[in-house]
């Protein structure tokens, strides 16, 4: 199975999850806790991605600190604030999700376990706590590129993972960028599992699921807009429905390069425009024609 990697995109991958990532106890302003919290978000914003192993792109930016001084920064704060349970709750869900950047699963397990769903405040926290199993197995087996080992051993965990991010995305219709990173993993995960098997039907499955499960949530502009041509979609905003119409296709050129050719059953996407752009992509490859085609 060829390593799931991102040919096209350098954007801010974590955004769903963390871009909005606040402390909700509203007493909490002081400038020291601002920059703890500014610096753990973008190192988690930048570490990892739905179709990547965590390091796999770089910062986009400067900050004052690496990962594992962010991380680090966070247990000397909590040292000393050890009485407030929100405060403590908040930057101890970064912290893991930081330690998960750094594949330090033993640690990113250990902080998670000392967080109870009482000492969050914000929803979206609550949401991350409550998929923080899924989160931490696809960071610990995205990489896996041995085809057989993975669905021999992950098969089961990965269904799972699937239908527990379903679960979790289909409670989040009021924090929709955190549904589309849910939906978003969870089709990586099923394109995953689908490479791993030679059962070609039941991959046909898998990755007609998790892709029409993620465009049911799109609207018709940003199906429009995922559809068109490569100069249009970049010239837009990249905002946050440009940048989920430009993860959509990262993960569809995905599929089209690594999914076997007529000699397995033909893919069909229910949104037109998902599966025209699809289609197109296959063909662009097929015919040995460069990857950033217009049409």
């Amino acid at each position: 199975m060829k390593s799931i990697r991102s040919h096209c995109l350098r954007i801010l991958p974590l955004a769903a999850v963390l871009a909005a990532l606040a402390l909700s106890a509203g007493c909490v302003t002081s400038t020291e806790v601002k920059k703890i919290v500014n610096n753990a978000n973008y190192q988690a914003l930048v570490a990892s991605t739905p179709g990547l192993e965590p390091g796999g792109i770089p910062a986009d930016g400067k900050l004052d600190e690496s990962t594992e001084d962010a991380a680090a920064r966070i247990s000397v704060f909590l040292e000393a604030h050890k009485d407030d349970k929100y405060l403590t709750g908040a930057l101890r869900l970064r912290q893991a999700l930081l330690y998960l950047n750094q594949r330090a699963f033993a640690l990113a397990g250990t902080t998670i376990t000392g967080i109870e769903d009482g000492d969050l405040q914000s929803p979206r926290d609550k949401a991350i706590l409550a998929a923080f199993d899924s989160l931490k197995w696809w960071s610990e087996y995205a990489p896996e590129t041995d085809a057989a080992a993975f669905h021999a051993s992950q098969e089961g965990n990965a269904r799972s993972h699937m239908k527990s991010l379903k679960d979790q995305a289909d409670k989040l219709t009021d924090l929709p960028d955190l549904r589309d990173y849910f939906l978003e993993m969870r089709a990586w995960i099923g394109l995953k599992l689908a490479l791993s098997t030679r059962d070609w039907p039941t991959a046909k499955g898998y990755i007609e699921e998790v892709v029409n499960d993620w465009t049911q949530t799109f609207s018709p502009a940003e199906l429009a807009a995922a559809s068109t041509p490569n100069g249009e979609i970049k010239s837009k905003p990249l905002d946050i429905s440009t940048r989920r119409c430009l993860r959509l296709r990262n993960l569809l050129d995905e599929v089209a390069s690594q999914y076997p050719g007529p000699s397995t059953p033909e893919l069909k996407f229910d949104q037109r425009a998902v599966y025209l752009y699809y289609a197109a992509t296959r063909a662009s490859i097929e015919s040995g024609s460069p990857r950033g085609f217009t049409w």
